[in-house]
């Protein structure tokens, strides 16, 4: 019998559909479906109900595993080649293009530890990801995660906010970006299934029972 499963699909285009890239470059883009900040490297869709994302399972479980299926990016929303921005950084490619994505909103476990703060983190580490920085005439891309990260999370509130943010994984800054060039459209598939609690094994006389 196959485990049953949930799907989540977290698009940015449900938060806003602009295609140019001064609707993003520097602006704050805010309403009742999420935010969008740092040049749409830092996005948060708002309210979403995990009561209705996981159905049956919310009642049947108390803890979930969460996978990371597909990363989705439309080309870039301007064309052209990035130019150096005004921050001196390098621009989007090479080092630069190599991001490491993280999500927080929910409650995870055991999944955000940073042994240079030695403390655990409100966010998780979702995949490092190779920034698609075409034209707005090439094709975007398609990522499946063939050895997907998994994300253990409790349940808290009915409700949250689940944020994900891009940094550059060399220096963990967000990706430089200029007025004539900003990331396009990106949409994240999810899965969700149950976690099963057992009791844990009883060793009496040197024997498992």
């Amino acid at each position: 019998m196959e485990q049953e499963t949930a799907t989540l699909i977290l698009n940015t285009f449900d938060i806003n559909p602009a295609v140019f890239a001064a609707d993003y470059y520097n602006q704050t883009i805010d309403n009742q479906y999420g935010t969008i900040t740092n040049n749409r490297c830092n996005i948060t869709w708002k309210n979403i109900n995990m009561r209705q994302v996981l159905g049956e399972m919310y009642d049947k479980y108390e803890t979930f595993n969460m996978y990371l299926y597909q990363v989705v990016q439309s080309s870039a929303l301007s064309g052209g080649t990035p130019a150096l921005p005004s921050t001196g950084l390098a621009p989007i490619g090479g080092q630069n293009g190599l991001v490491d994505i993280r999500i927080k909103g929910l409650q995870f476990l055991n999944n955000t530890y940073n042994p240079v703060s030695r403390n655990n983190t409100t966010s998780a580490f979702l995949t490092s990801y190779v920034l698609n920085i075409g034209a707005s005439t090439a094709v975007g891309t398609v990522t499946p995660m063939f050895n997907p990260t998994i994300l253990t999370f409790s349940k808290s509130v009915e409700n949250v906010d689940i944020n994900i943010e891009m940094k550059t994984t060399r220096e963990q800054f967000n990706p430089p970006i200029n007025n004539a060039t900003a990331l396009g459209t990106f949409i994240y598939l999810f899965k969700f299934y149950g976690i099963t609690n057992k009791p844990p094994n009883v060793i009496t006389n040197g024997s498992r029972m």
